[in-house]
């Protein structure tokens, strides 16, 4: 007799620290680095293909833009930055449904390097 499988949804998911994650009680959102940067900016664009927002952040050893916001780099190379407005909603959302967010450098230039929030 073949039974039908049942699949599940996980609604409270477990965060792995050592990833890209969000600490509500310090409202820190934290992620592992290879530099030690100093400043950020939280920025978006839509996706041409889906026509949903993309979010990123901007990282640089020094300050760029007159937008710039602090951030520091612990000893165990984390980056804490307090996330503002749509892109902590972003941040907590996503966090929420799966533990936690995916990171990836996509590109680079003199003055900071592009992080892509997925």
């Amino acid at each position: 007799m073949c039974k039908p499988e049942i699949r599940f949804d996980i609604i409270n998911p477990v965060t792995n620290s050592k990833k890209p994650h969000y600490d509500a009680d310090k409202n820190l959102f934290l992620f592992p680095v290879d530099t030690n940067y100093r400043y950020y900016i939280e920025v978006r664009n839509i996706d041409e293909n889906t026509g949903e927002y993309r979010y990123y952040l901007l990282l640089s050893k020094i300050k760029f833009s007159e937008h710039c916001r602090l951030c520091e780099v612990n000893m165990y190379k984390m980056c804490k930055i307090h996330p503002r407005g749509e892109f902590k909603e972003y941040v907590v959302q996503e966090c929420k449904e799966r533990g936690n967010v995916d990171m990836n450098k996509v590109d680079a230039n003199s003055d900071y390097d592009i992080w892509l929030v997925d």
